[in-house]
């Protein structure tokens, strides 16, 4: 009943913008959210465990039967109007608050790749919610706030948002230990990367309809940072093959085969919102940095260099079947990067 009131309210444009300034309702539906998953965080296990300090939304009662989503609901019926879009970009401690609330999306649900590890001991339902937590709270906020700045009034204010996003990429990176792209470990994957869809849907969108320019949305000169936005993108990409290897994650094979199917499956408006946003990434930074710097992580992701190299099979961790498939994968990736044309967002 209450969500049912809520949507009538807010349905109404005057009720929404009166509501907003002279009642605070960004405010109080944010510190609402806020308040809700700050207390059901746990220790990110994405890197070395030990030296990660980042916090993510875990599984329980509350989050696994949704009991967020009257909440989360108010903030999309909200956001539905222009004007509510607009403030909670243009206001920089609205999106900021949401920044934080959405890092908590970022890194759930890691998967690690050893029989002692804890994943091996969850429910089958724990990848179910954090895939559905991350399209209800962090995508279909993001589709509905673009729906009303596909301007090019909002040029400016889409570039400033990008470069928050930036700056909360860079405090995860330190939050969870790691420093170079080289450093990733690959027995452990997490599907869940909201920030940097975030980035990339919005670059998306404004290139295509704000006329905004490559250049100014992302102002980054520094290389490794870059590579680092790209690898973990990049390991998913990685990860789809690896499990067709049926060796590499051999012990997790049906759960982690259903999670790639619901990463490249998950629609946001008219796209698949994980995978597209993942590969329009990787096809900015591609353009971005050294082509041949680029390309060696690429295809040593993929354990390409490692096989090709190899005097003899006998000391080739895997299945000479495994290179194979881990190969055709990687031209695959490959020429999705150099060809793929992503649709993020509606047609005007």
């Amino acid at each position: 009943r209450l969500v049912n009131l809520s949507v009538q309210l807010f349905s109404n444009t005057n009720i929404t913008i009166q509501a907003i300034n002279e009642y605070y309702l960004i405010e109080i539906i944010l510190s609402s959210i806020y308040a809700i998953f700050s207390n059901i965080k746990t220790n990110c296990q994405l890197q070395k465990s030990e030296e990660n300090h980042h916090l993510v939304i875990s599984e329980n009662d509350f989050s696994r039967n949704m009991y967020y989503w009257p909440i989360v609901s108010d903030v999309l019926n909200v956001l539905s109007h222009e004007y509510a879009s607009r403030k909670f970009f243009l206001e920089k401690k609205y999106f900021l608050t949401w920044n934080e609330i959405m890092s908590w999306f970022q890194g759930m649900s890691v998967n690690h790749n050893d029989i002692q590890s804890e994943f091996f001991l969850q429910t089958n339902t724990n990848y179910l919610f954090a895939f559905t937590a991350e399209n209800e709270c962090c995508a279909m906020t993001l589709w509905t706030i673009i729906a009303h700045i596909m301007k090019q009034d909002f040029l400016e204010m889409t570039s400033m948002v990008i470069n928050q996003l930036f700056i909360a990429i860079k405090e995860w990176f330190s939050d969870i230990g790691f420093e170079q792209y080289t450093d990733i470990i690959k027995d452990q994957v997490t599907f869940h990367l909201p920030l940097h869809r975030y980035i990339s849907i919005l670059t998306y969108m404004s290139m295509n309809y704000q006329n905004g320019e490559l250049h100014n949305l992302f102002p980054i000169k520094n290389e490794r940072f870059l590579l680092n936005l790209a690898i973990f993108p990049l390991k998913i990409q990685v990860v789809k093959y690896e499990i067709m290897t049926n060796a590499i994650w051999s012990y997790y094979g049906y759960e982690m085969q259903i999670q790639s199917n619901m990463y490249s499956s998950i629609r946001g408006n008219i796209c698949s919102y994980m995978n597209d946003a993942d590969i329009f990434l990787l096809q900015i930074i591609s353009t971005l940095v050294n082509t041949n710097t680029f390309m060696q992580m690429f295809f040593k992701s993929f354990y390409i260099p490692g096989w090709l190299v190899q005097n003899t099979e006998k000391n080739l961790a895997l299945e000479k079947s495994s290179y194979i498939t881990l190969l055709e994968g990687s031209l695959i990736v490959l020429s999705t990067i150099v060809a793929f044309t992503p649709h993020l967002g509606r047609v005007i």
